[in-house]
């Protein structure tokens, strides 16, 4: 279980996640859900495997953040580029999410 707020949290496929939220005004939030090899093909290399083995709960990360907001934006239909521009948003959020592993709580079920 992780104790406080969280700005991203990983669940690998086939984990069980339950969450709660306490005194909060306004919730926005993305699931992305992808296989190992589309992870693996977005990045053009396999991840470690430890990665998809436990949750990941990552503190607050402007850049994390951004690259989100822009992929919410992409997949409201808000913006209308080319199918590259949300691939590149999602490669780029995988390879934050894996280049920040050493400022993570590791928690497995």
């Amino acid at each position: 279980m992780h104790a406080g707020p969280a700005a991203a949290t990983f669940v690998p496929a086939g984990l069980h996640a339950v969450g709660r939220a306490i005194s909060i005004d306004h919730l926005r939030h993305i699931d992305i859900h992808l296989s190992d090899l589309a992870v693996a093909r977005l990045l053009r290399m396999a991840p470690p495997r430890e990665f998809f083995t436990r949750p990941h709960f990552l503190e607050n990360d402007e850049g994390l953040n951004s690259l989100a907001c822009l992929l919410a934006e992409e997949c409201s239909g808000q913006t209308t580029f080319h199918s590259a521009y949300g691939e590149g948003l999602l490669s780029a959020i995988l390879v934050r999410l894996i280049n920040l592993k050493d400022k993570c709580s590791f928690h497995a079920d």
